[in-house]
């Protein structure tokens, strides 16, 4: 009996064939691809046993998901199958190039040829969901025991991939009460886009600590892109990447520009800083906001809205831009009469001992008012009403004791007007015209820049949660770098205040330099730096 020897195979692959879903040739996060070929039999013989081997020898790459072996099965002559190896790109994907090798055996030892392709791989763009910023609000102007508050949250992605189904979810400490809906969902949110979100509570007049801490839970799509944080504020205080893929791959790798979002102004931020300290300069700033806690009888619209925003921006640029040392900068927040009278005898004292070299900057925003008869402006404390006028602060006397030294210098910033309030209605927060307050010839070193001429009023720019002529004078000095005289820092200020008090706020706004002759020539040339 003869027994015929088996007649061999001959395999070949081809017609290799790299597939995803959005046909970029990459494998991307989240993302399923396959590799086809095609084997064909063109031998005498059926190939038995035929298996693929799958291995990724790149090492750098994680998180690629896919079959390490496959079986062919048996494959007549003259015939071929086409077969596909699946891959998936988990969250934990990493940029760079899968080395895939696909190695074959078969039963008459006849495989066909190792096989190896390239192929690009992107990691997860994720996105980052977080609380930028915050801020306590009260309609009262004030947190208190017993009346609604509302903690102001901006949610924002400051990640690269788009953040899907976010969650955010307040919840009180014992006591508190929440009066608004505790659950908010936001459906989406792109890289950079914000959403604010405001929940509303209060706080029983039983509860008895100092502080209160809101928590916020944050949670988006998978559950791990997303913080968690806590909001404490004192109570009955004021409100105060990835690796770019290669040549062949067309997937998209420029990343979105992203500008952190704010509650707070663009002039809170970027403050220029002058690295040399002039020892001889001084400064005294107050921000009058509450009188409605001092003066009983008055509306909430009393108060000089933004003006201890106001005040606390100066003092950080008169430490970093003015050069001024942090001990030499005395900051008064809702100031009373007796408390802003002691401060300007103090600093009037030290500018006589610096026999000639001390220089002061008096920075003051809050509300002004002209005696009715004698039309003198007066600062107004906040323990001072239009009925006891003569207890505030005296613009002209003040002038002249802060120059009785013969200082350097002085300059003085008033983002208040003295044209408004009379008698019968107390204080009025838009600081509207009432009387025209009286000028008086000024002498010695010292310069007066004011917000408003003497028949205007000194308005709010809303937007920027600031006064409009401490907006534009503190922007100046950022985009300058602190790097200009006074003659420059006024035109800037002149010009933007009349145009920007139009366009937001429909009202004239001229801002006023005062000098005396003394320095008639000179002043244009002192600088801020």
């Amino acid at each position: 009996m003869i027994v015929e020897k088996p007649l061999p195979p001959f395999l070949t692959i081809s017609e290799v064939l790299f597939v995803d879903e959005n046909n970029n040739n990459t494998i991307e996060s989240l993302e399923k691809s396959k590799i086809k070929f095609k084997v064909t039999n063109s031998g005498k013989g059926s190939s038995k046993g035929l298996n693929a081997t799958i291995k990724n020898l790149n090492s750098l790459i994680n998180g690629l998901i896919f079959k390490k072996s496959l079986s062919l099965g048996n494959l007549a002559p003259n015939s071929s199958k086409v077969f596909e190896i699946p891959f998936e790109g988990t969250l934990e994907l990493t940029s760079g190039k899968a080395n895939i090798e696909i190695n074959f055996t078969e039963k008459t030892g006849l495989p066909p040829d190792l096989v190896k392709i390239n192929i690009p791989t992107k990691a997860f763009d994720s996105p980052r969901i977080e609380v930028v910023d915050y801020s306590f609000l009260s309609d009262k102007g004030q947190l208190s025991l017993g009346i609604p508050l509302q903690l102001k949250v901006l949610v924002q992605n400051t990640g690269q991939g788009i953040g899907e189904n976010i969650n955010l979810q307040f919840s009180c400490p014992n006591l508190a009460m929440a009066i608004s809906e505790e659950k908010f969902n936001i459906p989406f949110l792109k890289p950079g886009e914000n959403k604010d979100i405001v929940f509303e509570f209060i706080v029983p007049k039983t509860y008895l600590e100092k502080n209160i801490t809101i928590t916020a839970k944050l949670n988006e799509k998978y559950g791990r892109f997303a913080n968690n944080k806590d909001f404490t504020v004192a109570i009955n205080s004021g409100t105060n990447s990835y690796i770019n893929i290669s040549l062949e791959s067309t997937a998209i790798t420029n990343k979105v520009s992203i500008e952190r979002a704010s509650l707070t102004s663009d002039i809170d931020k970027n403050i220029p800083v002058n690295q040399l300290k002039n020892t001889n300069r001084y400064a005294l700033i107050i921000g009058n906001e509450d009188y409605v806690s001092y003066q009983t009888g008055l509306s909430t619209e009393s108060n000089v809205v933004f003006a201890r925003n106001d005040a606390e921006a100066f003092k950080n640029y008169a430490l970093n831009s003015f050069g001024i040392e942090e001990n030499h900068i005395t900051i008064l927040k809702d100031a009373t009469s007796s408390q802003i009278k002691k401060e300007i005898n103090r600093h009037q004292e030290i500018l006589n001992l610096l026999k000639g070299q001390g220089e002061l900057i008096f920075y003051y925003a809050g509300h002004g008012l002209p005696d009715e008869v004698t039309k003198i402006p007066y600062i107004i404390p906040v323990d001072v009403t239009a009925s006891n006028l003569t207890d505030g602060i005296n613009l002209f006397n003040m002038y002249k004791l802060l120059v009785n030294g013969n200082p350097k210098k002085v300059t003085v910033f008033l983002d208040a007007c003295f044209s408004g309030g009379g008698r019968d209605a107390g204080l009025i927060a838009s600081r509207a015209l009432k009387i025209k307050p009286r000028q008086e010839i000024i002498n010695g070193n010292i310069v007066i820049f004011s917000s408003s001429n003497e028949e205007e009023s000194s308005l709010p720019y809303k937007n920027k949660n600031h006064g409009m002529f401490t907006y534009q004078l503190l922007k100046k000095i950022q985009d300058s770098k602190g790097k200009l005289n006074y003659l420059e820092l006024y035109n800037s200020v002149a010009e933007k205040v009349s145009l920007e008090s139009l366009n937001v706020n429909k009202i004239k706004q001229t801002p006023q330099i005062l000098f005396s002759e003394d320095i008639y020539g000179s002043w244009q040339n002192w600088r801020v730096d």
